[in-house]
């Protein structure tokens, strides 16, 4: 058939930021292909990319705490006195004195105040999964170069262009890590980026006008994705295309 579209998927490897460790990524388009004279076809086409990696992030925080003690010494001191009492005897005009003993207490109170300072030290570790959301527009141009069959097997070359859309990352919220949605202008990757890419192509022939393809292609990054020299991807990543075409 002269033309024919394919949904293509491309499973693999991408590295992620400083601290995340890569685990995966899926890449999904639908592409659109036409032919040129009897060797040459040219696609192109629209998808979606998810980068998930894993991310291990370690806070402190320091909490200081002060505490005020307070002691209360209570003195008790008896003192024994003695006075004399004069006693008038009103008939008869007597006069009489009695020693008494007298016993006073005197209380004192003694309050000591002290301060002290404790100083704690809460280390915790957080584990997420982040992930990031890409649009991609391929574009690939093959040469046919073995038609046997229902076996045929090209050589390819293209480019695509990545468009960063935002995704899910962890954000310090000033005592802990939590993962938050950002934009495109707020995580480890480039808003765009762009790649080329060559391989080979097998294709088989299930049908008149459906085919199976397997495509193991190498990838070079001419405009990184990830910000900053830190963040680079390596340049050369091997990938795999499998999909289906249906010709019209």
């Amino acid at each position: 058939p002269s033309w024919a579209v394919l949904p293509v998927a491309t499973p693999g490897l991408t590295p992620g930021a400083d601290e995340e460790r890569a685990q995966a990524s899926l890449a999904q388009s639908i592409q659109l292909q036409g032919a040129i004279g009897d060797r040459w076809r040219l696609r192109a086409g629209f998808g979606q990319a998810t980068v998930r990696t894993q991310a291990r992030y370690t806070s402190t925080r320091t909490v200081t705490t002060n505490h005020r003690d307070s002691t209360l010494t209570i003195n008790y001191l008896l003192h024994q006195g003695t006075r004399i009492v004069r006693i008038v005897n009103e008939d008869t005009d007597d006069t009489s004195y009695v020693q008494v003993a007298a016993f006073d207490t005197i209380t004192t109170r003694t309050k000591v105040v002290t301060s002290r300072t404790e100083t704690l030290r809460d280390v915790r570790q957080q584990l997420f999964r982040p992930d990031y959301q890409f649009w991609t527009v391929p574009v690939n141009l093959q040469y046919l170069l073995l038609n046997r069959s229902r076996w045929s097997l090209g050589l390819s070359l293209g480019g695509q262009l990545t468009v960063f859309r935002g995704g899910h990352r962890p954000v310090w919220t000033g005592e802990t890590y939590e993962l938050q949605r950002i934009g495109a202008r707020q995580g480890p990757y480039k808003p765009v980026s762009f790649s080329v890419s060559g391989g080979l192509e097998a294709t088989y022939r299930v049908s008149p006008r459906l085919s199976a393809v397997l495509a193991p292609t190498v990838r070079w990054w001419a405009v990184q994705p990830g910000k900053g020299g830190q963040n680079a991807t390596r340049a050369w990543l091997p990938a795999a295309q499998v999909g289906l075409s249906y010709g019209f």
